[in-house]
Formats: C-alpha cells, structure tokens, sequence
C-alpha cells in the first residue's frame, strides 16, 4: 500500500502525493470491501500516522477530511483484534493532548489560533468515538469516555479524562476564560452532536446507551439562571436540542423528554430575549445565539412532528417559534 511508504511525509514530494492518495484511499475504504489480512495490518499500521495528518494544519483541508475518513473507517470496521481500541490508543495519545493544550495555553495573541486548533480536535474526538461505537465490541467504553468528557465539558465547563490523554482537570468557566466560554461549549456540544448524529453507522442499542449516559448529566446541570445566559447553560441547550434531533422518543424515555422539552422551550424563551435585545444585555456572540436559535427550533418542530402533545401546552412556544421565522426571513 503506497500511503503506508509515505506515512508520515517525509519531504514536499511526500505530502503532495499524500494530497492525491488519501482521498482515494477514503473512498475505497468507505465501501463495503473485503481485505487480506496484510491490508488489514497495514491499514491498523498507519491509523496513527492518519490522525496526525488530520490534526496537521499546514495540511490543505480536503487532504485532512479525508485522512478522517480513512481513520474512521480502519476504527469502525477494519481492525482485526477484537479485544483492542486503536481509537483509544490514538485519543490518548495524540487528540486529547490537544483539546487539553488547546485550551490551557490558551493567549491574547493566539486565542484565535488556539480555538481553530479546539475545534478541529474536539470534532476530530468525536468522529473517533462516532467509529468506536459503529464497531461496539471492545470499543465502546472509548465512545462511553469521549461523551461523558465532551457533555461535561459543555454543561458544567469542567472535565479530565485521563483515558483519553485529558490528564489535567480542564477549567473552562466563565471566570477562567470569560467569553471564550460559550464557544468551548458550543465547540463540545457540536462533538456531541456529531457522535448521535451518524445515523447509519451508529446502531440503535448503541445510541440509547449513549442517551442515558448523557442526559443525567443534562439534567443534573440544567438550572437556568435569572442572569444572563451563561456557556454552561448555553451547553446544556445545545446537548439536550442534539440528544432531542438525534435520539428516537423510545430510547429517550418519556419522562426525560417531558423534562428535555421543558428546558428547550424555556431556553428558546431566553434566546429570543437576548436576540430581542440585540445583545446588548448578553455577552454571548451572536453567531453562537443564532446557532442556538437554529438547534433549540429544529429540535421544538421535531418534537411537535413527532410528539405534538409533548409541546401542545408549553407556554409560548408557537409564538416563538413563528416569530424566529419571521426574523430568520427578513
């Protein structure tokens, strides 16, 4: 296999055959193949040597959106021993160094820097445990670990994960980061999202066990504040509209829907608030409050399609939700 010779690239003439191979390898590798047992090796040989080309941004990004798909596939169908996690192993040593450096060397001059780089390992985590689940086996702790770090991460604004290379507690409140806060969150809630949201290789069992997992967490941490909305509760919207969008009403049970749509609606109240007001009394961006406008409605309309009697008698849902249209249209 020509990618495994110039894994890791060597020279100018290496990466530049890197940028022509791997995009072919990914979609070869996204089929349904069979392989001998060599390619089998090979492929789990060079697993490693992918993520840090994914996570390399001198690298152009069709090249390293690529180099995900490759890692995606050798994890979720193409390692050979079932009692080991490769994705563990690269977690633990290569991404979650990097969510962590990401955001404890954080800087004046290189925030913005340091925030690419966030979100680029965060989403790159998420797509490593969204293949641990699609395998199961003995790679579904490794999705179990990522979740409840990124849930955290997003509700409470504070997480160590140990097992996947997160060693030091990670502080990411308001008061340690300030602004910054609401784009952690928003940056760990949308990894969140991405692990519920691949829908046809993530199997049924493996997203109720996932719904369980997180939405404790949700609830435990879902206390809105009179103030000003904060990143932590900021996350907690983003996770519960991920877990309402993604998650059938029968995996989530319906007693932790009722709960879920009470804290969406009441939620989307406060957003259209804030949005009512410009901002002005909010220090949340405003790209992040239209993201969170955008999850919170997709989420009410879903649960009015699919369960209307679940917001047939909340407050002033329709009305919100009209008046959202409205603005989004004009």
């Amino acid at each position: 296999m020509r990618a495994s010779q110039v894994l890791p690239p060597l020279s100018d003439w290496d990466g530049a055959e890197l940028c022509t191979i791997i995009p072919v390898l990914s979609v070869a590798l996204s089929g349904d193949i069979t392989l001998r047992s060599e390619i089998l090796g090979t492929l789990v040989g060079i697993a490693s040597y992918l993520a840090d080309y994914a996570l390399d941004r001198q690298v152009i990004e069709a090249s390293r959106s690529a180099a995900a798909s490759c890692l995606f596939s050798i994890i979720g169908k193409y390692q050979v021993n079932m009692k080991e996690c490769i994705g563990l192993n690269i977690l633990k040593n290569q991404i979650g160094p990097v969510v962590s450096n990401a955001i404890e060397d954080r800087s004046p001059d290189s925030s913005n820097e340091n925030m690419s780089s966030l979100e680029e390992a965060m989403g790159l985590l998420g797509l490593v445990a969204s293949a641990a689940s699609q395998r199961g086996r003995a790679s579904a702790s490794t999705t179990d670990e990522v979740a409840r770090f990124l849930v955290l991460i997003s509700c409470e604004g504070a997480a160590s994960a140990p097992n996947i290379g997160i060693t030091n507690p990670l502080d990411c409140s308001e008061h340690a980061l300030g602004q910054d806060q609401f784009e952690i969150s928003s940056i760990a809630a949308s990894a969140l999202g991405s692990i519920f949201s691949v829908a046809p290789h993530v199997n049924p069992f493996a997203k109720q066990r996932l719904a369980h997992l997180v939405i404790p967490i949700v609830l435990s941490y879902s206390h809105p504040s009179i103030a000003d909305m904060n990143g932590a509760e900021l996350g907690c919207l983003m996770c519960a509209s991920h877990v309402v969008c993604c998650i059938s009403e029968k995996a989530v049970g319906q007693q932790n829907l009722e709960k879920l749509t009470s804290i969406i609606v009441g939620g989307l109240e406060k957003a259209v608030q804030i949005l009512c007001t410009d901002n002005k009394t909010s220090p949340m961006p405003p790209m992040i409050l239209q993201d969170l406008l955008y999850l919170l409605l997709v989420s009410l309309l879903k649960l009015h399609n699919q369960c209307p009697s679940m917001v047939r008698n909340v407050g002033r849902a329709s009305s919100q939700i009209l008046f959202i249209q409205f603005i989004s249209s004009h």
